[in-house]
């Protein structure tokens, strides 16, 4: 999964948020890659890999490119 925010700090706070969530889902909790000042952190839940970047990261890496061919789960013009 790919995620886009705004700032390092927006990024931070969203690989935070995922993992409160997944506590709450009595799930375990995400290895959490990247430093606080990150562009670009990655959330390790196993079974699930969860990319939380920048805009300025997320072209430079181009993970979209990468990931072409791998089925959309959610799109972004899909409602949360």
């Amino acid at each position: 999964m790919i995620i886009t925010t705004q700032t390092p700090r927006m990024t931070r706070g969203m690989a935070e948020a995922l993992n409160a969530v997944a506590k709450e889902q009595q799930r375990p909790k995400g290895r959490i890659e990247g430093d606080y000042r990150s562009s670009w952190m990655l959330v390790d839940f196993g079974d699930v890999v969860v990319h939380v970047l920048t805009p300025e990261a997320r072209e430079f890496y181009a993970l979209d490119e990468l990931w072409v061919d791998a089925r959309v789960v959610l799109g972004a013009d899909s409602p949360l």
